[in-house]
Parts: C-alpha cells; structure tokens; sequence
C-alpha cells in the first residue's frame, strides 16, 4: 500500500494523525516542555520561520508507555515531513495563488524535508523577470532556490496539518497581475473526446376535435482533438409528423493565446460590438476577452414573459430556433440562451395548451462598451452572409477594432465591404458624471449610387445612492438611403426576384430603454424596458413595454411575496395592442428549505379595448436532499373555462427529466421534456444531467456514489467517471469530492484539484482511491505488552503505512488479503518486530465490514532484516505515487 501526503484532502492518513496527535498532548503535558498543538511549520534554510524547540516526552502520560528504546527524536520538532510531492495551498504575501504539486526534499535521512522552490513555483510565485533571470535563480543547486539570497526579508513556512505554503515576499519583487489572473502556460488543453448535449421535448394538446403534437430536440454534438474543437448545433423539430431538421451553426475552434484570440472557421456570427451582428460562414479572428484577468474583461438578454398554463415556449433569432422549451402557468424567466452576436432581436412564441398563441419580440442590441487604457478588442471575419440559418451567396469582409485611450475613453472603428456594398463606422465612448455615452456614426454607399447614414447614442448610468440603473437607452436614426449590410443584402435578392423594394421594411428610429430601480426600506424594486421602432416605407410605430414591481413582506413566521408585471405589444401594422396584467402573491408553507410554496395569481387581458380575466392558484416544491425532484399543480380559472395542470421533474445522474398534464374546458394536454449530455473518451462513455461548453471529466475508480462539487446531483458513477458540467475557461476552477456516499471500503488520496482549462476543452482529473477492508489491528509483544507507542508500521516493500497508536492500536486499509508487517520504533537492532496476519474470509466477500483482530509481533532477527529489505536501507515513501 502507497503512502498519501498527510492533510485535509485525504482520509487514508488519519491513523497517522490519530498517532501524532497524542504525542503533541504529551508534548504540552511533559514538564518543562513547550509544544504547538498544531503541525510545526517547516522552514527551509533561509526562512525566517523559528525552528521549535526541542522537547522530551514523559512516558507516564501515554496510555501503554514506551518501549525501553523506543526512538522518537523526529517527533522532537513538531510533526515529522516524510519526502516526496504535496499538493499544497499556495500562499504568497497571505493571498491564495492555487493548488498545485510542490517536492519536499531531506537533507539528511531522518531530517523531516523542507520544500524545493524551483524555477517553475517561482513562476507561480509571481518573482519578477529580473530575479527569474539572475544568478539566485539560474545557479540554484539542484534546483531549489534559497529565498534568503533574493531577499533577507523572505520567509517560507508550511502547515502540514492543512497543507498550506505560505511565502512571504517584499512587494517589490513580485511582477504586478491582476486579481483573478492565471498565466497561459498554466491552462489545461483538455483530452481528447466527444460530447453531446441535448435538450428535447414533446408538447401534445388535444382541442376542439384536433390533435397537435410537437416534438424539438436541440443538440450540440463536438470533438476535441488537441488545440481544435469542433462543434455542430442543430435541431430536429416535428409537428403531427411533418419532420424538420435545421442546422444552426457548424463550426471548429482555437485558441490563439499569444494573441488573446480566438479562431473560428465554419458557422458563427460576427461579434456585434461595433457593426450590427451578422451570421455567415467562412472563417473569423477576434479578441477573447476571458483571456483577460476578471477585473479587466457575451451578451443574451433575459426573456420574461406570462404563460396561462402548462405552455411551449419557443425562441428564435432570424429564422434559427435558439431554444423551445416547456414553462409551468404563470410568468417565466429565461436567462441561459447561447449568446448568437450583439444584435438581432429575438421572437417569443409562447403555445398555450388549449392551443392559443401569443408572441413579441426581445430587443437584443449592443450595450455600451467601455474598454480599459491600452486594451485592443478587434475582429476580423470572411465568407458567405446568412440570413435565417440560409446562405445568400453574398460574400463580405468585416474588420473592426476598439482601443482605452484613457480611463472613461474609448475609440472604435470599422470597416465592411460586400459585393456592390460598402460601409464606414467611426466612433467614441465617453464617461462622465451623468454617465456613459457611446456615440457613433456610420456611412454607407450601395448600388445605383444609394448612400445614407446612420446616427446611434448609447448610454447607460447608475444614479448614485437611489440604486437605479438604466442598463440600456439607445437611439438611432437611419437616413432614407442607408443600408446596413442585411438590408443590403436583402435589397439585393428582391431586386433579383423583381420585387418592389418597398415590399422590404427599413428602419428609421428606434429607441429603446430598460431601468430598475430598488427602493429602500422594504419598498421592493421596479423595472421598466421597451421599445420603440418606425420605418421609412412602412406606416404606424411597432411597440414594446414591460413594466414590474416585486417586494417581500413578513407575515408571522413566513415571507409573502407579491408582484405586479404588465406587458404591452403594439403591431405597427394594424395598430391592434394586446395587454396584459399579472398580479401573483407567494408564500411558503413551513420553514424548511423543502417546503411547499403556494402562488396565486390574477391575469386581466385587454386586446383592442375587450377584456378577460383568468386567476390561478399553485402549489409547489422540492424534495431530496439535494432538491433533485420537483413538483407543482395549479388550478385555473378563466372566462368559460377551468383547468387543471400537473408537472414534476427529477434531476437524475445522467439526465433532467420533465412531465406535465392539463386539462381542462375543451381541451386536453400533456407534455414530456428530458436533457442532458454524453461524454466519450477513452474510459468509455459517461453520462451527465447536463453540459456546457467547458467541461471536466472526474476519474475516481472505485469510488461510486461520491458527490461532486459544482454540479447539480453530480456523482462518480460506476465506472469510476463523472462529469462536471460548467467550468470558468481561463480561470481556476475548484473541484472537490466527497467520499460520503462511497462504501467503507474506499478513501480518496486527494478530494480537491484545481484547473484551469481552455474554452471548450475536456479536461480530465484523476482522483487517486484506496480500495479495501478498514483492519483495526492491536499488537502485542511476546512478552505480553503492547507494541510501543509511535512505532512506524511497514509493508512489505518496506514503505511506512501507519504509525502505532495507544495501547498497540494500528488502522490500515487496502493492505493485502495476508502476509507481514514490520514494527520499528528505533534504529536498535531489537526494536523491530513482524506481524504475521491473515485477514477473515468474509472480510474478502464483504470488504465494507471493517476487522478488528489482535495479533502478536515477534522480534526479528538482523538476518531476517537483511533478506527482506534486500540488503538496502528502507526507502523514504512517496506521495507522489498517489498525486497525478
């Protein structure tokens, strides 16, 4: 059996602290002696830290005693450090830099080893590249660095009870980087594999004699292949048979660190920052802002809406369907759709179950950007337009480029040229004390001599001390003869087909604006957004409003929730405006965290001046220890019509499952939705209940049922694999297992890593397990007393396993089914003893009982020493063979 390094992120070692421990007591307790309860840090020469004084131990306060030459002088200094590799928590200057392997080497044999700063933990450290290039550093014996000959004041001091390395360095000497920040050379490419992600659904409603079935499944299918990702999204869509299958976008991806960018060839969009955002295919080079540290770094807006019952929601942009999904009665909130580019506004289809439908349109713009001083954000795309998922056969060249002047200035420009098309954008970003302005103005030349321009003022403030915000107010006006480069498009296949160029809508205004605004003292908040937009060669305004108010108020021993939301649309076609009003109240029943949780709720409707009512009423909730089922049912009444809904889903290992029934007046629905994803690489395939575009493959053989961290229900399945669906690309990533849930007969090396990885990678982290039977062994000697307390246990090899606790106790796991054990607790020839053991059958059957046997330990001779360790002096363990 291997040795683990002693800490927190391991179980294997706690009968060695349960060992050390008891000595520490008895280190406090022995006259005259001063002891930390705590490990005593090591410090290698150079540090500051001082060295622990040396101590005796008194024998009449260890239960058991000690043997007449029982050698414990490498516990005189705090907790002995055995060589080998640690995974420790590295501290520069108090502040947490990660986690990462760190070698611990002994001058002497016995000595307990101090830590080796070598070249790369420097890197880590942050030294500048002076000191990286100087001679402490280059000309380094062994490869381990001496602080004190960079600087007198540095000190190193290591935990060992929680594996913490912390330096301690003058300011001066370390390289500024921004918080959060993680050097390239230090991110993970990942392995290589397959993923799927999937999202489907089935929506049936039975109304007035007819029957509608629908069925969507959106998939992402990819393979990553070293530094190239390549990913397909499509969707497969059915109504009462009629099949549809629609590629959204095919494409494969790399990082270009060196220059902070990213390189796409296939389906994309252009990035919306400066131009209006354009699907094409062909091949793009832009700026990857989350290779930036955090403090100095995209965009999909969040979808509101109301449903009256158990409703399909579908969302799309252009023509691509981005999402469909099911919704329970009442308002829903959307904010995880895929960011397609900065502009295009999305379209909400929301089918009720009776078979009504209601739609509006999200705005979807550019935000105002602001970048820091002496930050680059470009772009640089080519290839073939597409408008709707379809390509025009239109090919273009788009650049575009934004630069901080300052703090509160920031420059932008670009450049688009089409087939008989061309345009200029040039433009500022200016802060100040009544917010931020972005204006630009961009000019454009197509054919038959048209040219035009177009005028567009951005801004965005947070009015000091109120908390309101207005996230976006953006005007812009088009003159009759410009042409973005889709209207150009557009225009140009109309001609093509001989249509009238007034059959095709162009803008002329629009200005669009969304504020919030919390209140103080328990006056709740309010939000307020919409838009208004007119055409040159088209009559009437087309307009969206949503307007909200939400609070919270104690009553007794609950919370009541209560709200008030309106929604206003307006067709700028046949001037018809459709409103609607919601007026819901929420509380919980009881004080757990799964208690049930009753809505109610009153929607008038008002089309045209006619008005309905409908009221509704839910009940709700979680159950299981990690909330992975869940349940609701509401009743609804409305003008000549009553219903009934019923949903439940469970969030499963390998998949989120859905179901919903209703029914009511005249009609009959129910509906069926399960999403997911799938992970092939060269362990097999493992399955997940959900996915992302950055993900981690955790290994962890023997250790089903574990729980991992950052994920939702995400545990080792039987093949030893999980997958953690979301991980931050470019920063470190904390990834953690918890053994409960695992048999008894398992314990982890390591329950913690950390990673870093690319965007889109798969990466993988193996978590080193123990695997067998838990044997609590009580030793004694020939001559009738227990084995010495503090003795050091070996195996066959040799290689320490354990120490001797009190009263002869010694805990060891996963040793093999029979064989020996030596005790040694000096250096003296007579002072080493063998156990010859051989573990219960049924122990071998069943390894989760634990065993517990005493057995004597017979001396040994110095022949029988020599023949077993082969005439070589035991070997120092290593950490290491349990730390990939």
């Amino acid at each position: 059996m291997r040795r683990a390094p002693i800490g927190r992120r391991t179980r294997r070692t706690r009968a060695i602290a349960a060992a050390v421990v008891p000595l520490a007591n008895a280190l406090v307790l022995s006259s005259g002696a001063r002891a930390a309860s705590s490990a005593a840090p090591a410090s290698p020469p150079g540090a500051t830290a001082p060295a622990s004084p040396n101590v005796q131990f008194n024998a009449d306060f260890l239960r058991g005693g000690l043997g007449p030459n029982t050698d414990l002088a490498r516990f005189e200094k705090g907790n002995p450090i055995a060589p080998g590799d640690y995974l420790v928590d590295l501290l520069v200057n108090d502040t947490l830099v990660g986690r990462f392997n760190v070698r611990f080497n002994a001058e002497h044999p016995g000595d307990s080893a101090q830590p080796c700063i070598d070249r790369m933990l420097l890197e880590r450290i942050g030294l500048t590249a002076a000191l990286m290039n100087g001679a402490a550093v280059t000309q380094a014996p062994g490869g381990c660095v001496d602080l004190k000959r960079i600087s007198p004041d540095a000190t190193v001091n290591f935990d060992l009870g929680t594996l913490q390395l912390a330096i301690g360095l003058p300011q001066a000497l370390l390289r500024r980087t921004a918080r959060g920040y993680v050097a390239p050379q230090y991110w993970s490419k990942g392995i290589p594999a397959a993923v799927l992600a999937y999202d489907a659904s089935l929506f049936r409603t039975a109304s007035a004699g007819r029957v509608t079935t629908s069925m969507f499944a959106g998939l992402t299918a990819g393979v990553n292949i070293g530094d190239w990702h390549f990913r397909d999204r499509s969707a497969i869509s059915a109504t009462n048979g009629a099949w549809r299958f629609q590629s959204v976008a095919a494409f494969v991806q790399r990082d270009l660190p060196a220059i902070r960018g990213n390189l796409v060839i296939g389906d994309s969009f252009t990035d919306g920052q400066v131009f209006d955002s354009v699907g094409f295919r062909g091949i793009s080079l832009s700026s990857e802002d989350r290779m930036r540290p955090e403090s100095q770094q995209g965009y999909a807006p969040v979808v509101r809406g109301i449903a009256r019952t158990n409703a399909h929601v579908r969302i799309t942009q252009d023509g691509n369907v981005l999402l469909e999904t099911n919704v329970p009665p009442g308002p829903f909130t959307i904010d995880d759709l895929y960011p397609t580019g900065y502009g295009g506004n999305l379209l909400v289809q929301v089918l009720e179950a009776d078979g009504t439908q209601q739609s509006f349109s999200v705005p979807y713009d550019s935000l105002v950007q602001f970048l820091r001083p002496k930050i680059w954000r470009y772009s640089l795309a080519a290839g073939d337009i597409a408008i709707g998922g379809r390509r025009t056969g239109n090919h273009f060249v788009q650049a575009a480029l934004q630069y901080g002047f300052a703090n509160g200035l920031t420059g932008y420009a670009g450049l688009a040229f089409a087939s008989g098309y061309a345009t200029g954008l040039l433009g500022t970003a200016v802060e100040t004390p009544l917010g931020g302005f972005a204006l630009d103005a961009t000019l454009s030349k197509g054919q038959s001599s048209q040219q035009g321009y177009s005028l567009r003022l951005g801004y965005s403030y947070v009015i000091p001390g109120l908390g309101s915000h207005i996230a976006l107010a953006a005007y812009r006006y088009s003159s009759h003869g410009f042409r973005s480069l889709t209207d150009a498009v557009l225009e140009r296949d109309l001609l093509k087909g001989r249509h009238a160029l007034g059959e095709f809508p162009r803008e002329r205004n629009r200005f669009q604006a969304n504020v919030t605004q919390a209140l103080d003292h328990g006056w709740g908040s309010f939000y307020l957004s919409g838009s208004l937009t007119n055409f040159w060669n088209q009559p009437g305004t087309s307009t969206q409003l949503q307007a909200g108010y939400n609070n919270r108020a104690r009553i007794g021993p609950t919370n009541l929730d209560f709200g008030l939301a309106f929604a206003r649309q307006r067709n700028e076609t046949t001037g018809q405006t459709d409103d609607r009003v919601l007026l819901s109240i929420g509380f919980a029943l009881g004080r757990s965290a799964n208690a049930p949780r009753v809505t109610a709720s009153v929607a008038p409707t008002f089309t045209n001046g006619r008005g309905d009512t409908s009221a509704q009423i839910t009940l709700s909730g979680t159950q299981g220890s990690n909330n992975e089922y869940s349940y609701s049912a509401s009743v609804e009444q409305s003008p000549g019509s009553r219903s009934i809904s019923l949903g439940g889903g469970m969030r499963a290992r390998f998949a989120n499952l859905s179901a919903g029934f209703g029914a009511g007046t005249g009609f009959t629905q129910f509906s069926l939705g399960a999403s997911g994803g799938i992970v092939v690489h060269s362990g097999g395939v493992t399955l997940a209940n959900q996915i992302g575009d950055t993900i981690a493959l955790v290994e962890a053989k023997g250790a089903r049922g574990a729980t991992v961290s950052s994920g939702s229900n995400v545990r080792i399945d039987g093949a030893g694999y999980a997958v953690v669906p979301y991980l931050m690309p470019y920063r470190l990533n904390e990834i953690a297992v918890d053994p409960a849930g695992t048999g008894r007969d398992v314990e982890l090396a390591v329950t913690s890593q950390q990673v870093a990885p690319h965007a889109n990678a798969v990466v993988k982290l193996k978590y080193d397990t123990v695997t067998g039977t838990a044997v609590f062994i009580t030793a004694r000697l020939t001559g009738g007393g227990f084995v010495p307390f503090g003795a050091s246990v070996l195996d066959a090899r040799q290689t320490e396993i354990g120490l001797v606790g009190s009263d002869g106790a010694i805990f060891l796991r996963g040793i093999p089914a029979s064989g020996t054990l030596d005790v040694k607790w000096s250096d003296s020839p007579d002072a080493r003893c063998r156990i010859v053991y051989s573990l219960p059958p049924a122990s071998r059957t069943a390894p989760d009982a634990a065993v517990r046997m005493e057995v004597p330990c017979r001396p040994i001779m110095p022949s029988e020493t020599d023949a077993k360790s082969g005439g070589h002096p035991p070997r120092s363990p290593k950490a290491s063979e349990d730390i990939k």
